[in-house]
């Protein structure tokens, strides 16, 4: 997701709660346990705008380092 404007936009037209991916071309195995993880913690929240909240989401806690690596990114 590089374009955070144009994310931002589809989310507007759609109505999406979110939208999420990562900022660089990634390798598809480890991004594989990254997208595993995310979409695990997606079936846990009933309030999926938490995911964004840094300081709060387990998510980003448990898997910062990788995370960063990716430049996984939600809006």
């Amino acid at each position: 997701m590089a374009n955070i404007p144009e994310a931002e936009n589809f989310k507007a037209i759609t109505g999406a709660k979110l939208v999420s991916g990562y900022q660089i071309s990634v390798d598809p195995m480890t991004s594989a346990i990254a997208d595993a993880a995310y979409f695990n913690e997606i079936m846990q929240y009933q309030n999926v705008g938490t995911l964004k909240n840094k300081d709060f989401s387990k998510f980003w806690s448990r898997y910062e380092s990788l995370l960063n690596e990716l430049k996984f990114s939600i809006v």
